[in-house]
């Protein structure tokens, strides 16, 4: 039986190391120590930890799921500062926990760059975002030749044999 269309899983998340590169990461922050180091993606958390020479101990570029609204409810904090530059709901939380932590959404993911609070540290995390944002994927565009198989699986029909019955060899 020939199957017409195919699954189409979701795409992995990006890697957020290579959402910023250490070369962009050092124009905006100065040299680092080291390479960033990024967590294993099994573990739930997807994100990625540059450690600056001097300023600040550490900035963590990282990607979520879910409501841009809730994480604001959760971790806007008493004053978050909207960022429409970085979309409708993007904001900046300038003191949570000592951090400064930017949220915004591309696409389905959520995208945090904190680091802790400093003189600088807003304009920071918005120039990191920027970088982030601009390699953060879309959904991939789909093949124009898998259409017509689309408009078939969307009209039930799973396979040609039920379009060609006794055409198709299963």
């Amino acid at each position: 039986m020939l199957v017409v269309g195919a699954a189409y899983a979701a795409p992995p998340p990006p890697d957020p190391c290579k959402l910023v590169t250490v070369a962009e990461m050092q124009q905006i922050m100065g040299p680092l120590n080291g390479a960033p180091t990024s967590t294993d993606p099994k573990s739930g958390e997807i994100s990625c930890s540059y450690a600056p020479a001097k300023g600040p101990s550490f900035v963590e570029v990282t990607l979520h799921d879910g409501e841009l609204a809730a994480w604001k409810k959760r971790n806007g904090g008493k004053n978050p500062v909207a960022v429409p530059e970085f979309g409708a709901d993007a904001f900046i939380n300038p003191d949570f926990q000592n951090w400064a932590d930017l949220y915004a959404k591309k696409g389905g993911l959520i995208l945090r760059v904190t680091m802790p609070k400093g003189a600088q540290s807003r304009e920071a995390v918005k120039a990191i975002a920027r970088k982030a944002l601009a390699r953060l994927w879309r959904r991939p565009r789909r093949r124009a030749a898998a259409a017509p198989c689309r408009r078939l699986v969307a009209l039930g029909i799973a396979s040609l044999d039920v379009v060609l019955p006794g055409l198709v060899q299963a």
